[in-house]
């Protein structure tokens, strides 16, 4: 057992002097207006499994998704039914982005130092595929004497992972991730595959800690999602499953395995009408149908996007009337108001029923109100 700690630590430690440089994500926010769509999915094909909605270019049934990558089984073994891509539970679709249920891997011992759980995790979204694990996500380690290896593929040369110290409970901060209890690192691009396992920095398994912090934990998931809540985390038994519950995987999707250009020139551009076609900024191969300003719904099925009735949005920017047209919306004034019948403007103001006019008589001047 020591000898096979102490190889890990190694191997950790030359992790760590491994350099290497990751660019934070461009990828869009979290949109969600495709599963809002009429035409959320192709015609005659299933688009809800559970509570999920599953917008075309993925699918259920034969013919009903894009290509084999966007295959989606609806698994009615479980109540509700569970919405799955290959074997892995997913959660929600953006338009830009899929959420999975996350796995969490543990080490947990007894007051003695001996090991009571262990279970190192991997997940593959597929060498192939046009998936990868977005960079909003974060890897995660929990604990006071461990450290965690978090590996990706061969093929990606990729390592990395964290420590995380503590001698006493008083030192852990709720909310703080710099090593101290909790240790956080970010992750690269086009990543589509990990694997990570911890272990105890020391020989002595939590001997020291066990009475505050009996296990350790590592995970990849959404930043936004995951807050540290210190000794609390150490102390919950529910921990694993709570985590694996409410803190997803993000992962980027993409159409295809080429550029904007190279598929209009081929012919194969997916985008309908009113979309605009984006490159791929993930690192992996593709692009993305987008709806112009202006334009909501499903860019990928005809008829394409929809023109959104701003006038109906009760945070337009309009003071008078709101006029809808295609992609956008004017605003202006009633008649007898003047003004540019903006919020942030002139807005609009009612004219005066009567104007002076001037007259000049017999070297007098004379103020004569004429009525319009």
């Amino acid at each position: 057992m020591n000898f096979t700690r102490n190889i890990d630590l190694f191997l950790f430690l030359i992790m760590l002097a491994i350099t290497h440089s990751s660019s934070q994500s461009t990828t869009a926010g979290d949109v969600i207006t495709i599963t809002k769509a009429i035409n959320v999915a192709k015609p005659g094909c299933q688009s809800q499994c559970g509570n999920v909605t599953i917008p075309y270019p993925f699918g259920i049934g034969p013919g009903c998704f894009l290509g084999e990558w966007f295959e989606i089984t609806c698994n009615t073994s479980f109540n509700p039914p569970r919405t799955q891509i290959g074997r892995l539970q997913l959660l929600e679709f953006t338009d830009y982005t899929f959420r999975l249920a996350n796995k969490v891997a543990s080490q947990c011992y007894d007051p003695f130092g001996n090991i009571t759980e262990d279970n190192p995790v991997s997940t593959s979204l597929g060498w192939t595929s046009p998936f990868s694990f977005s960079q909003k996500n974060q890897f995660n380690l929990i604990g006071c004497d461990d450290f965690a290896l978090f590996l990706g593929p061969l093929q990606a040369n990729f390592t990395s992972g964290c420590i995380a110290l503590c001698s006493k409970p008083e030192e852990v901060v709720n909310g703080s991730c710099s090593g101290v209890g909790c240790c956080q690192t970010s992750i690269p691009k086009a990543l589509k595959y990990y694997d990570t396992s911890v272990g105890s920095m020391t020989n002595s398994n939590h001997t020291k800690i066990w009475s505050f912090d009996p296990c350790t934990y590592s995970f990849l998931g959404e930043k936004e999602r995951f807050t540290f809540n210190g000794v609390s985390d150490f102390m919950d038994p529910n921990f694993r499953n709570r985590t694996m519950a409410s803190v997803p995987m993000l992962v980027d999707w993409v159409v295809g395995n080429l550029s904007c250009s190279e598929a209009r020139s081929a012919g194969m551009l997916a985008c309908q009408a009113n979309s605009e076609c984006v490159d791929s900024d993930t690192g992996v191969p593709g692009y993305r149908c987008i709806c112009n300003n202006g334009y909501q719904g499903q860019p990928y099925l005809e008829p394409g996007c929809q023109d959104i009735n701003e006038c109906e949005d009760p945070n337009n920017l309009c003071d008078g009337v709101c006029t809808n047209t295609p992609g956008n919306y004017t605003c202006s004034c009633q008649d007898g108001y003047v003004g540019d019948g903006l919020k942030s403007g002139r807005g609009c103001t009612k004219k005066n029923s009567e104007f002076p006019v001037i007259k000049f008589s017999l070297g007098k001047l004379i103020l004569i109100y004429w009525p319009r």
